[in-house]
């Protein structure tokens, strides 16, 4: 218990750190007992305490054991059992005597009685409830933007329609190709057939130097 938080009866040496706590033991001490029990004439200062006092006339032995014959009607007496010995607790019962599968006892917690299993079950399917729907919501985004997407193109198209693109933009006319001058056809020598003079006997050096002789003594022109 926190120093700080230590709440203290003006009237005697009791002591809490939860006030509705101090409100309770104050109205013992003024003798304020609100609530009333219908089956006799307890009175008590809360009605937690009341519930408790009812219990006493049923015949339910609500909380039992499942490691031995131990049963008990006060959840705060059951727990002390099964931290004690360690055991395992039971079906729990309704008021009625009827076994209710969805109460669980927090052996370890701080819970007077026990808990229901529907309170992690709802939470557990609310979850899933919520990423269900965040899914389809997330799939539902998906065309959304899509056509966002088709709508700001359109329009994007639509004012480039309106405005002449610019001179760099425009293809310009590719240059005609320069003409290459052919060179003119080589012509093939054609092979021509060459007569061969036959070979004349050979000269006698006598006959040629008479014949130079003849050809001196010419009378001249």
């Amino acid at each position: 218990m926190k120093p700080d938080k230590i709440l203290q009866c003006a009237k005697c040496p009791f002591v809490t750190e939860f006030k509705h706590h101090l409100e309770y033991h104050i109205r013992k001490h003024k003798n304020q007992k609100p609530f009333q029990c219908d089956k006799c004439s307890y009175t008590c200062v809360n009605k937690s305490m009341l519930n408790s006092h009812r219990k006493s006339h049923s015949s339910v032995y609500q909380y039992r054991c499942a490691d031995c014959d131990y049963a008990t009607k006060y959840c705060h007496s059951f727990k002390l059992h099964l931290r004690k010995y360690g055991h395992k607790p039971g079906m729990v019962l309704d008021e009625d005597g009827t076994p209710n599968p969805s109460l669980v006892i927090d052996v370890y917690g701080t819970r007077r009685g026990p808990k229901s299993k529907s309170v992690s079950g709802s939470s557990s399917s609310s979850g899933g409830g919520s990423s269900k729907r965040s899914s389809s919501n997330a799939a539902a985004a998906v065309p959304q933007q899509q056509q966002q997407q088709v709508a700001a193109t359109s329009q994007l198209s639509a004012a480039l329609q309106g405005f002449p693109l610019p001179a760099a933009a425009t293809a310009a006319p590719l240059p005609a190709a320069a003409a290459v001058p052919v060179p003119a056809p080589v012509p093939v020598p054609v092979s021509v057939p060459v007569t061969v003079p036959a070979a004349s006997s050979p000269v006698s050096p006598a006959k040629s130097v008479a014949g130079a002789e003849q050809t001196n003594s010419l009378p001249t022109a």
